[in-house]
């Protein structure tokens, strides 16, 4: 099987008339006068020409941009940043001019910075930066770049045909290498009569007045919505090709793992005493999540990577060993121990839900981001992902959930699966306030209880933090929820670098602006953790399935003291809204002394189809309308 470098390009696609020469288009009368894109009004910027020229059998590509600038806002599209990793995918030559809009043309001479995005773990990932000067509405930019690879690799390749402003010409041009190798090229999103079209040894597309991407809040990946092309090498036909994968990356785990006398050994002084199979392999998970993931370092000098001059793991022994190691090489790691203690443990390649939506028809096996491992405990399939820091036992990361995987199993026939959805009980949000109205001022206290998923998310982001960046991190989430004009201060965090305990971030708050004196009358909303917040689903209409990451659950108390000299005149009324995926419920109480809110929304599917949408926007529509309810009162005796 041929290895694949996935790499999505920023810019796209050419039409093969374009490169004959080397010079930029000169702006036409029309282009020079244009004030708005018709197909896409109100675009900041518009793409007059988005292309590129892909050649695999020279190793190398020629993109060029060419946009026009129409409002104050587009003219952030001056600032140019371009994707390069070293030795992998290089961008060189780079050329850029501007068009005035009296058609004056000025040559860019300026300085190209390299800028460092990521380096981790021998992997650098950089951008060549510039900025264009002179900048102006009604500006022409133009850029054009060589984008060189090593030889050896035959990549696979996608480009989008829509982004987020319009294109009024975009085209594609592509060489395939030369032979031995099966190559594919298809389309998401667009209709027959668009196909890319064989052309002698290359493949060619164009496409005219594409409308700007217009996002829809709590959808799936932009990436998988928008229209692309993609194009992929295999060296088999797709009906053996997922065979072959599993054939090759099952033989690469068994051989990381083996059947060493060093882990049948350690697993049995890690297991100790204990007795039943939950007890040994929780054993083993706390054991293997004490080694270090190289993947969630911090980035590194170079002179400190070479002082540090870590030693490869070649197997599960010395993952152990050395105590590091990459996600792979750590799962691994526990199937190799689990294994020695007798489970059926078994590495599953699994596609992550934050990217593209896994096909079983593209012959692309870097669909397969990441490896975790199944586990039979005393005849159910258990999950574990130790690898993912502060990850509890039998959880995994909500992008690994839901999704297809290959179960990779030793000397056997390879089986599709899919992992677990969890329910939405495995990510809940416990949020208490205890508040008191002194004067026009709401005060008191507030709490959040995270656990699972929830809990998870927030650990493993804290992870390179110091206590000072994490409490602002926390203060402002919290803050976010409240009205403008809230103040905010925590009072304590506790179990941030926990794994199985809640997450508690507890907080003393004051909202000025939570309710409204009136007279003789207070009003306030005790739904105040949504007091910010707005319905994501007010729009008439709706193109794209609602996407929830995780089923989850949110769950408030809350309560208000009432003040000497007011009594309660009324309460909301109690609300109760069920559709099966989504549960929400609310219901006030009060006597003379204080005022009780329980509210509960609970999100039971991940994914939702567009014709129960008028259905969703009235749930929420209802659910805005009872976090805005007040609770009533009046000066006046008890």
């Amino acid at each position: 099987m041929i290895r694949r470098l996935a790499l999505c390009l920023f810019v796209s696609l050419l039409s093969a008339a374009l490169y004959a020469g080397d010079d930029f288009r000169p702006a036409t009368p029309d282009e020079l006068a244009m004030e708005d894109a018709s197909w896409s009004p109100g675009a900041s910027a518009v793409l007059l020409d988005w292309e590129v020229r892909h050649d695999d059998q020279d190793s190398r590509a020629i993109e060029y941009v060419r946009l026009k600038v129409l409002t104050e806002e587009g003219k952030k599209y001056g600032d140019i940043e371009l994707l390069s990793i070293p030795h992998v995918h290089q961008v060189r030559g780079i050329k850029a001019r501007t068009i005035a809009p009296d058609g004056a043309i000025a040559e860019f001479k300026g300085k190209i910075y390299d800028k460092i995005v990521i380096k981790r773990g021998g992997l650098w990932m950089m951008q060549k930066t510039f900025t264009l000067p002179n900048v102006t509405t009604g500006t022409i930019i133009e850029y054009r770049y060589v984008v060189e690879w090593p030889t050896s690799q035959l990549r696979t390749n996608r480009w989008s045909v829509q982004r987020e402003i319009p294109i009024l010409h975009a085209g594609f041009w592509i060489r395939p290498w030369r032979e031995g190798v099966n190559s594919l090229c298809t389309t998401k999103g667009l209709p027959p009569e668009q196909s890319p079209k064989r052309v002698k040894d290359h493949f060619e597309f164009e496409i005219n007045q594409v409308a700007a991407f217009q996002s829809e809040p709590y959808s799936p990946p932009e990436e998988e919505l928008k229209p692309r092309i993609e194009f992929f090498y295999s060296s088999s036909e797709l009906s053996e090709f997922w065979a072959e994968t599993a054939k090759e990356m099952g033989r690469w785990t068994d051989d990381f793992i083996g059947n060493r006398g060093g882990i049948k050994k350690a697993s049995a002084e890690i297991i100790g005493a204990a007795a039943t199979s939950e007890e040994k392999l929780r054993k083993l998970y706390a054991r293997v999540q004490q080694i270090r993931n190289l993947g969630y370092d911090p980035e590194k000098t170079e002179q400190e990577e070479k002082r540090e001059k870590l030693r490869d793991n070649d197997h599960i022994e010395d993952v152990l060993k050395n105590g590091y190691g990459w996600s792979r090489q750590i799962n691994r790691l526990f199937a190799g121990l689990a294994r020695a203690a007798g489970f059926d443990a078994h590495m599953v390649l699994v596609s992550s839900r934050r990217e593209l939506r896994f096909s079983q028809q593209l012959p692309d096996a870097d669909q397969f981001s990441s490896e975790v491992v199944v586990v039979n405990v005393d005849g159910t399939e258990r999950w574990f992902d130790p690898a993912v820091p502060h990850a509890p036992f039998g959880v995994l990361a909500w992008e690994n959930s839901a999704t297809a995987g290959i179960r990779l199993r030793p000397k056997k026939a390879w089986d599709w699966i899919l992992t677990p959805d969890p329910p939405s009980s495995g990510a809940v949000t416990s949020r208490t306030a205890d508040l008191q109205l002194a004067g026009d001022v709401v005060k008191g206290t507030a709490t959040i209880t995270y656990r699972g998923q929830e809990a998870l998310i927030r650990r493993v982001a804290a992870i390179n933090e110091d206590e000072a960046a994490n409490r602002k991190t926390f203060e402002e989430e919290m803050k976010g929820l409240f009205p403008e004009g809230s103040t905010v201060k925590l009072t304590k965090l506790e179990h941030l670098t926990g794994t199985d305990e809640p997450l508690v971030a507890a907080f003393d708050v004051e909202l000025p602006n939570l309710g409204t004196l009136a007279g003789s009358r207070a009003l306030i909303p005790l739904s105040l953790f949504e007091a910010a917040s707005k319905n994501p689903f007010s729009a008439a209409q709706r193109r794209f399935p609602l996407y929830f990451s995780y089923q989850q659950e949110i769950d408030d108390r809350i309560t208000l003291h009432v003040p000497d000299g007011y009594v309660i005149e009324s309460l909301p009324k109690a609300a109760e809204l069920d559709l099966g995926a989504l549960k929400f419920t609310a219901k006030h109480a009060g006597d003379a002394k204080s005022i009780t809110l329980q509210r509960n929304l609970a999100i039971r599917a991940i994914l939702v189809s567009p014709e129960h949408y008028e259905k969703v926007k009235k749930f929420y529509g209802s659910i805005a309308a009872a976090d805005h309810d007040t609770v009533v009162l009046k000066k006046g005796s008890a």
